[in-house]
């Protein structure tokens, strides 16, 4: 079996030249361009990959002095196939490796392709739009998953767990539910001790209520109003989109093919986001929609969540949306 490849040598011109390679049983025959010749054994060189690409094999004879190498690939096949106990376990890692670089090829490949054509396709359909329909195809169990990764950093320290505070916001979540296309979350109501009127709703059905809300509510109904508000942001999917807009691009190819884990890692920090940062006003407007239809559907007032707002308002209480005037 003949390669092209080339060798160094200190007794050569320029100490390097071209050079036909020849695997002859357990040695390798070399003759350079200009006909001189050498040899070298396969079971006592030192063996490693390298040069530009990372795929040139070296051959190092046991005392240094000669060097022979070739990026055919069939070289490294034919000589794992003529080595021996001493060099078979180099081989073995070597095309480990080289199956490791191209996993990480077709990887970045796959990522690339869609990354590409989202881009493309976004520039004509726009982002936001893309986004929606990409969260619209996630199973509603990754929202679970990511507001119950994201709720105990938002609640750290600041849980209030009494039942006669829990328990009723939680019958007035289950009230509003009723009339809600809820099916695949799980809605739970957490209350943090905190002297802001607000509220937050986390993917798949996490809600945290602060204290200063509570004490701010002049009646159950305008709570209840807030509750039905929250529970629009779950079933919408507006902390799904928010976190997959937030990362950009790279999740968004992620997800594409099937990968998760990119929006799993946003985890934690993700509370600490939406609760930073809140909503778009297009999701605000569209969580006030489907809040008012929500307590309408309870037989509760809808008109209760625009006076509380109004309120808030009134008072310069920042966090919760404003009032929309069509209330």
């Amino acid at each position: 079996m003949t390669f092209e490849g080339g060798i160094f040598h200190d007794s050569l011109k320029t100490g390097r030249a071209g050079a036909r390679l020849e695997l002859l049983g357990g040695r390798v025959a070399i003759t350079t361009s200009e006909g001189q010749s050498f040899e070298v054994e396969v079971e006592t060189c030192r063996y490693e990959l390298g040069g530009a690409t990372g795929k040139m094999l070296f051959c190092r004879s046991e005392d240094g002095t000669l060097t022979v190498f070739s990026e055919d690939p069939q070289f490294l096949r034919a000589l794992a196939r003529a080595s021996g106990p001493r060099t078979r376990p180099w081989f073995r890692q070597a095309f480990a490796r080289r199956r490791v670089q191209r996993r990480r090829r077709r990887i970045a490949w796959a990522l690339a392709v869609p990354a590409t054509l989202l881009l493309l396709f976004g520039i004509s359909a726009g982002y936001g739009g893309v986004v929606r329909g990409l969260v619209g195809v996630l199973p509603h169990s990754l929202d679970v998953k990511l507001g119950q990764l994201a709720a105990p950093e938002l609640l750290k320290g600041t849980e209030l767990q009494t039942p006669d505070v829990v328990e009723p916001l939680q019958a007035m979540v289950e009230r509003l539910l009723e009339g809600a296309e809820a099916e695949g979350f799980e809605f739970e109501v957490h209350v943090s001790r905190d002297a802001r009127s607000n509220a937050f709703a986390l993917p798949g059905g996490q809600m945290v209520v602060l204290t200063g809300l509570i004490e701010e509510a002049q009646g159950a109904e305008e709570v209840a109003g807030v509750l039905a508000h929250e529970i629009a942001h779950v079933t919408l999917r507006h902390g799904m989109q928010s976190a997959v807009n937030a990362a950009g691009l790279g999740l968004v190819a992620q997800l594409l093919i099937g990968d998760v884990s990119g929006l799993l890692a946003l985890g934690a920090g993700l509370g600490l986001e939406l609760a930073r940062n809140g909503y778009s006003r297009d999701h605000e407007a569209a969580a006030d929609a489907r809040g008012v239809r929500l307590l309408h559907a309870a037989g509760l007032d809808p008109m209760a969540l625009a006076t509380f707002f109004q309120r808030l308002e009134a008072s310069g209480e920042g966090g919760m949306a404003e009032v929309p005037g069509w209330m």
